[in-house]
């Protein structure tokens, strides 16, 4: 387990574990009050799909930051304001990547009631966890992210 450092953020809770939680009450409330969605066809194809272009935004956000030489894990003090790749269309491409894999595996799974949590889990995830790491980032880096901030949008 991690412990809390006082240059980060101070999650209360590792972000995939938030998306963890949200799928598997939607799968479960979809196993006993199931409804179709789709046909599977159409659910399978778009599923997988979003979960290819949420893996891709992912590995891009992954690289650049690597490549900034700032930690991934937000349990570890950000060294730098990454602003390139798919930072320069989201402030959060991680998180929204993680957004559109729950969707497509939701959608694949025809969980209609993980796909009506979704919009709940956004703001869920909005205010444990971003909220939190955007005052991180705008003590820790001042003018530097709050420019950033006011050219790059929260989610997309």
């Amino acid at each position: 387990m991690h412990q809390l450092q006082s240059d980060t953020a101070q999650l209360p809770v590792l972000l995939p574990f938030v998306f963890l939680a949200f799928l598997i009450v939607g799968l479960i409330l979809s196993a006993i009050f199931p409804i179709d969605l789709l046909p599977i066809a159409p659910r399978l194809i778009i599923g997988v799909a979003l979960v290819a272009i949420g893996l891709f935004i992912a590995s891009r956000a992954f690289r650049v930051m690597v490549r900034a030489r700032t930690p991934i894990d937000p349990f570890e003090p950000t060294s730098a304001i990454v602003s390139d790749g798919p930072y320069r269309f989201s402030r959060n491409p991680i998180y929204l990547a993680l957004a559109v894999i729950y969707l497509g595996i939701s959608l694949a799974a025809n969980a209609i009631w993980a796909i009506v949590l979704w919009p709940v889990l956004l703001i869920a995830v909005t205010y444990l966890i971003i909220v939190r790491e955007e005052k991180y980032l705008a003590r820790k880096f001042g003018e530097v992210y709050t420019q950033y901030k006011s050219k790059v949008r929260r989610w997309i």
